[in-house]
């Protein structure tokens, strides 16, 4: 066997295993990624060389890939200290000055440190105010996390909170698309001293995300939500099931 009709018989061998490729066994992303990069790399050899390629087409492959890519997108139900997430970003429930003096803030700044604050201000600064919905983004200080996504969740009794709220999500995981990150960890916005009730929060924060990685997530493709009490996580669980955005199994 010559050089050439080995060379052919391996990108044959390797696109066949490529058409192996569906959500229930390609699910970690550095796999699909690596499938996308075998994919476009056998394909630009195969046309240069005129190569027909055996088993699933091109299009079976790539529709494979992406079912899988929206299979391992998910949305985690976690108890626990935001402030000790390794995910690319954490969400910090902010007030329109940025002073964290309370709650999950308070704890951000205070384990991010002296980068959080100074970079919070310097916002402020530059805007004179967060309005509400609105979402920004500071690095992470001293946190295991990379980046701090504040945003501005609305107040119970100032009118139209739960469109208010989705728009706060919203614009978070948005602010994180634009970043090209992929995974972010939030707490129940607006549900502490805001006075937003926790059932309404649950279902706005679960729904909103879902729709968000169904319709225009990239890179985004995990969402914790993250509370330190245990009433709140069991509300955001039995909540997630309700929606069908878990399996009961998994709760």
């Amino acid at each position: 066997m010559n050089r050439e009709t080995a060379l052919i018989n391996a990108i044959k061998q390797v696109y066949s295993l490529l058409g192996m490729a569906t959500p229930e066994r390609v699910t970690s992303e550095l796999s699909l990624i690596r499938l996308e990069q075998a994919l476009a790399v056998l394909h630009d050899v195969a046309t240069k060389y005129d190569i027909d390629l055996p088993g699933r087409s091109e299009a079976g492959v790539t529709n494979a890939i992406a079912a899988a890519k929206k299979a391992a997108r998910r949305i985690i139900i976690k108890q626990g200290d935001i402030t000790e997430e390794t995910t690319d970003a954490i969400v910090n429930p902010a007030n329109s000055r940025l002073v964290h003096g309370g709650g999950a803030a308070r704890a951000i700044a205070m384990k991010g440190g002296e980068e959080i604050v100074r970079q919070s201000n310097e916002i402020i600064r530059k805007i004179g105010h967060l309005p509400t919905t609105k979402a920004v983004i500071t690095g992470a200080g001293n946190l295991p996390c990379k980046f701090v996504i504040h945003v501005v969740g609305p107040q119970m009794g100032e009118g139209d909170e739960d469109s208010k709220l989705k728009r706060a999500v919203w614009n978070v995981l948005t602010l994180a698309e634009n970043y090209n990150l992929r995974t972010i960890a939030m707490p129940a916005i607006s549900s502490g001293i805001f006075g937003f009730p926790k059932p309404r929060c649950a279902e706005v924060l679960l729904s909103t995300a879902a729709r968000f990685l169904d319709g225009c997530a990239v890179s985004l493709q995990q969402i914790v939500m993250c509370n330190h009490d245990e009433e709140t996580y069991r509300i955001f669980l039995h909540t997630a099931v309700r929606l069908k955005l878990l399996e009961a199994s998994e709760s």
